[in-house]
């Protein structure tokens, strides 16, 4: 191949490539844009509350004896019973809007008599922070709240009235008691065949405002912003490369001549 060919070629490159680097830089930061524009879509939407299931009786989704089911976890869920033992759980972390506090419970196991088709069973409830409300509740209770896993580790030393966990596995020794598995955060508690405007006895502790984990401080959608400039720009220099690429070649060209 000639000299001429050769120089012939590379213009020929000179203009080709250049435009191909251009187009392929624009091409990946519109992709890019448009992939965190989704990412932020479903931050977004993972972020919105979801609907609260409706509140259920706790045995049609618990049985005592058995573990909880994935469908039991978490669910609004009613039971009526009287309360026949009174306990503290120390240590226990509570979310807050302001800070991270570390509390101590009281909690109580309520006994859910028999009924149609349904043992009787027991089932521990948290009725809010230890020493705010200490009476004796002897007549029955409709207790509203939502239902949680055992807790797996220790947060405190247990004893006769202390639980070193929320974990009713550990009240197996206790005559009579048939254990439903979990425990309930009680957010509503009334008498039984009370009117429903009646005041609740619970000494309620705000545990339903948690707040999300941090998903960080960069909005997936300024990532978005970021790349479609990136791609404006990229598109922009293409007659750029167009024109300054041929003029290299030529410099160097009429060096090597």
């Amino acid at each position: 191949m000639t000299t001429t060919k050769k120089i012939s070629l590379l213009r020929r490159l000179g203009y080709v490539l250049p435009l191909i680097a251009a187009v392929g830089l624009s091409v990946t930061g519109y992709e890019l844009g448009i992939w965190q524009l989704h990412r932020a879509q479903a931050v977004h939407n993972a972020a919105k509350p979801q609907p609260e299931k409706p509140v259920v009786p706790l045995s049609s989704v618990a049985v005592p004896g058995t573990d909880l089911s994935g469908f039991a976890i978490n669910r609004l869920v009613r039971a009526t019973g009287t309360y026949t033992h009174i306990f503290t759980a120390p240590n226990q972390a509570l979310k807050s809007t302001s800070k991270n506090e570390v509390v101590t419970y009281e909690v109580r196991l309520l006994h859910v008599a028999a009924s149609a088709g349904v043992k009787a069973g027991d089932i521990l409830v948290v009725r809010g922070l230890a020493g705010r409300d200490q009476q004796t509740l002897t007549d029955p209770v409709v207790v509203t709240g939502r239902l949680y896993p055992r807790q797996p580790t220790d947060h405190a030393t247990g004893s006769a009235t202390t639980l070193s966990r929320l974990d009713p596995s550990l009240l197996a020794g206790l005559p009579n008691v048939s254990l439903y598995d979990g425990y309930v955060i009680a957010t509503d508690e009334r008498p039984n065949m009370a009117r429903a405007s009646a005041p609740s006895a619970c000494p309620r502790h705000n545990f339903s405002n948690q707040q999300p984990a941090s998903i960080g401080n960069t909005s997936p959608m300024s990532w978005s912003g970021g790349c479609w400039r990136f791609s404006f720009f990229s598109y922009l220099s293409i007659p750029e490369f167009a024109t300054v690429a041929p003029l290299l070649l030529r410099t160097r060209s009429k060096l090597e001549v």
